[in-house]
């Protein structure tokens, strides 16, 4: 393949861009693809391993761990050296993972095999972001991030499907799905995939120095915050609400909470396409505040007493207008950092988990005092307080 410049010697829309797009897509697919694949079926695999139920969760403790730490090293390698290769190898040890925990029959080897897995993971992510800067000119980059925003949520709406379906065949067929999946990657990968990059000189800092300079960077820090503080709202919610809406008086099914929940997915897939056009066409950090304040009412319904009528409605629309925040965020995160564009997302990636993992923790002893609303203010706090950098800064409403 030629060293063509699909964002500039091509229409987006081209066989390259899209074989290229539809790559980027499918790395982006497979990490939620395969965390969404086990919530179906942890009740299973607890009685295979004879373990207690509680302890399955474990599965996805030691995937997300190695995927947090590795991520803050793999972002700056992937800057340091070709990309196309990064992704390969990232792409052979999840495969590789998923391939060994279909033979495993103990349960602590089981979880060190998912290790591997989340390294795997670990290197495609921060790669995968970089290339989209790399390939695609400014005034595509945000449909493209929109893509992989709607891939990411077909991921987690999908995996759960197909993970319901093979367990009542086999658990551990899973894990097939998983190999197939990466195997098709790594093919795409070979076959579409190469680092643009002519010159990587600039790169040559060391780690420290690299993270320091990013660090120093307010966009990066702002970029990422934010990022977090809409992952926590968004997981403390669902942790605190599921509660409430699992007694009475709403007393929902396991099957209809769940239903509700994943009309996120599908809110946050629309999302991907739409927003991604905004992201070009109106600005990035225009379309971020304007799905932040929207993000924000939808939210402040929940303080209402009559909340529950619209909790359909207001599912949707969260995983809609976060993923509109998510979609800006991603793009702007590979255009404030220069050369750097995969450490600035491992950056990004590794502050906005710190949201996901503290979502459902925090807030417990607000909700223990304050009930739900208790939870709802403090994510309206939160989420008030980072519209002010996106106002008062003139860098951060003109249009990029």
């Amino acid at each position: 393949m030629t060293n063509a410049h699909p964002g500039k010697a091509e229409s987006i829309w081209s066989s390259k861009g899209l074989l290229i797009i539809i790559t980027l897509a499918l790395s982006s697919f497979i990490g939620p693809f395969g965390g969404a694949l086990f919530l179906p079926v942890l009740k299973e695999m607890s009685i295979d391993f004879n373990i207690a139920e509680v302890l399955a969760g474990l599965s996805i403790t030691f995937y997300m761990i190695p995927f947090s730490l590795i991520q803050l090293v793999s972002g700056y390698i992937s800057d340091r050296y070709d990309r196309k290769r990064i992704m390969a190898y990232g792409t052979v040890l999840y495969t590789l993972g998923a391939f060994l925990s279909y033979f495993s029959s103990d349960f602590t080897v089981f979880l060190l095999i998912r290790v591997i897995q989340g390294a795997g993971s670990a290197l495609l992510s921060p790669t995968t972001m970089a290339l989209v800067g790399d390939f695609y000119s400014r005034e595509m980059r945000g449909r493209v991030m929109g893509v992989l925003t709607a891939a990411i949520s077909l991921g987690s709406i999908s995996g759960a499907v197909v993970g319901g379906i093979l367990g009542l065949i086999d658990w551990k067929m899973i894990f097939i799905a998983m190999t197939i999946t990466g195997i098709l990657l790594l093919s795409f990968v070979e076959l579409f995939i190469y680092d643009p990059r002519r010159d990587r000189s600039g790169v040559n800092t060391t780690f420290i120095a690299t993270y320091l300079k990013l660090l120093r960077n307010k966009e990066v820090l702002v970029i990422g915050v934010s990022g977090a503080i809409v992952f926590f709202s968004r997981w403390s919610l669902n942790t605190f609400l599921s509660y409430v809406v699992r007694n009475p008086p709403y007393n929902l099914s396991s099957e209809a909470w769940g239903n509700i929940l994943s009309l996120s997915g599908w809110g946050s897939l629309a999302a991907g396409f739409i927003a991604g056009y905004l992201t070009d066409k109106l600005g990035r950090e225009r379309t971020v505040l304007l799905g932040i304040i929207l993000y924000l009412l939808v939210n402040s319904i929940f303080i209402f007493n009559n909340w529950f009528i619209y909790l359909h409605l207001l599912y949707i629309a969260l995983g809609f207008f976060s993923g509109t925040i998510f979609t800006a965020l991603g793009t702007l995160i590979i255009e404030v950092s220069g050369e750097f564009k995969a450490t600035a997302s491992s950056i990004y990636g590794s502050i906005r988990f710190l949201g996901y993992a503290l979502g459902p923790l925090l807030p417990i002893p607000i909700y223990q005092i304050y009930g739900i609303v208790g939870v709802i203010i403090l994510n309206l706090v939160l989420v008030l307080s980072i519209t002010l950098p996106w106002f008062i800064s003139s860098r951060f409403i003109r249009k990029r």
